[in-house]
Order: C-alpha cells, then structure tokens, then sequence
C-alpha cells in the first residue's frame, strides 16, 4: 500500500470515529450554560459556544474552551457534548494552533472527567480515535516526530491492548519506521533520563519497555534500512535517512542490553 493510500485510509478510519461520536456523545449540554470563571472568560464568549451548533465551531471558537472544559469552564457532561466537534478540530490544519485541541490535553481532560466511568460506546469510540490519529501521525515524512510521540503517551494511555499501536512498527513501512526512528533520536543511550522522565507515571510504561527491549526491534530496523539501500537508487535524503536508521538500531541495541 502506498504512503498516499495509507495516508487516506486513516483519515477515513477518523472521519468514522468522529460520525460515531457523534451519535453516542450527548446530543445536549448540561444545561447550565457551561458555568465558567468570571476571571479568564466573559459572558459574551459563554453565550456565543453555547448558541451555536456544536458542529458549525470552528477551531478558533472552540479552542479556549477546549483548554480551560471542566477546570475553570463547564463540567464533564459539557465537555462529552462538545467532544464529537473536538475530535473533529483536533484532527485538521486548524486544530494544530490550539493547545485545547490537542490530542495530549484531550486525553489529560478524559482524565479528569473520569472517563472511565462514561459509557461503554463512548470509551470505544475514543480508543479507537486515538489509535486511527497515531496511524496518521505515522503516514509520510514528518519532520516533527515530537507529535508521534505525543499521540502514541496519549493513545496507549487510554487504550484497552496496545498491540496494535507497535504492528506498523512490525511492518516494512520506511515512513512509518522513521518516526520511531525519530523518537529513538530524542532519547538516546546516554540520556536515559529524558526517557524515564516521559513514561515514569505513564500507565504503560510496562509495555512501552517491553516492545523496545524486544531484540527483534533493532533486527528488523537494521533489515529494512539493509533492504531499502539494496532495492533503492538512494538521493541525498534517503542515505541521510538509512544511515539514522541504522544509528537508531544501534542505539536501541544498547539501550537493551544490561547495564554493568
């Protein structure tokens, strides 16, 4: 499958999670007007979000609310009403500008909104959310693999098996490899703090070792990088692009074995 077809085919697998949201989220607000902090919203903000049909907000309406739902605006019931258009912006160009609309505060307001305790279709839908937006982030050459990074501690902390968030890492996808790739970079053998600073109180961090501490990880990066040399007429980039491939191998290689 091509990167492009990929690429579609996880915007479809979203677009599907964003139209079941929107069928099992609640169709109405609590009904007290999204209550908010005098100090940091006005009355005018308040009655604009709430005279509007959730799904004609664009980012720019939404994105304060987003970021300040539940703490200092509205309550959980609010929040799960906007939630279906949420997920919408989170997923477009618009949405990127907005702190509220990233995927890394929704899942901290699932959070505190206990989400756990929300109603079974609820909870599928938006595990199956976040694993179709880290596919996405895995489709094409993204320099900015900090958003890899942020959608896989987002995603596997609300997912119910993770194995499905290390299968495109399983496969022979260039692109997608590169991201681990790039992720590997950001915390290399000798700074093993950075690392254990991101996954210490993450409720996966079992099994994020795991998968990295598996030796069939760095086989098969070395392979692929092996492979895609021998099959390809290699430019500039490309040869930038194996030899961090085959770096990153060793560097994980390392970080596997015991320490002294």
């Amino acid at each position: 499958m091509s990167t492009a077809t990929t690429a579609e085919a996880t915007f479809r697998r979203i677009r599907e999670c964003v139209e079941r949201a929107y069928r099992v989220f609640p169709s109405a607000p609590s009904g007290t007007h999204g209550a908010s902090c005098p100090c940091c919203t006005t009355e005018s903000e308040v009655a604009a979000l709430w005279s509007a049909r959730r799904e004609t907000l664009a980012a720019d309406d939404l994105g304060r609310y987003a970021a300040k739902a539940m703490t200092t605006w509205g309550n959980a019931r609010d929040y799960r009403y906007f939630l279906p258009r949420i997920l919408e912006l989170a997923a477009s160009d618009d949405g990127r500008s907005w702190m509220g609309l990233g995927v890394d505060l929704i899942s901290s307001k699932l959070l505190y909104g206990h989400w756990e305790s929300w109603p079974l279709a609820e909870r599928e839908v938006l595990q199956d959310y976040f694993l179709a937006s880290f596919l996405r982030e895995l489709t094409g050459r993204d320099e900015l693999d900090s958003d890899a990074l942020l959608h896989l501690c987002a995603g596997l902390r609300h997912a119910e098996d993770t194995e499905p968030y290390w299968e495109t890492w399983r496969t022979d996808d260039f692109e997608a490899l590169l991201h681990l790739v790039g992720i590997l970079e950001r915390f290399t053998a000798n700074d093993r703090r950075g690392w254990e600073a991101t996954w210490r109180a993450h409720p996966r961090a079992l099994e994020v070792h795991a998968f990295l501490s598996d030796p069939s990880v760095p086989d098969h990066l070395e392979r692929v990088a092996l492979a895609r040399a021998e099959t390809t007429a290699a430019g500039e980039r490309d040869r930038h692009d194996l030899d961090r491939m085959w770096d990153a191998a060793q560097v994980l290689r390392a970080r596997c074995e015991p320490e002294p």
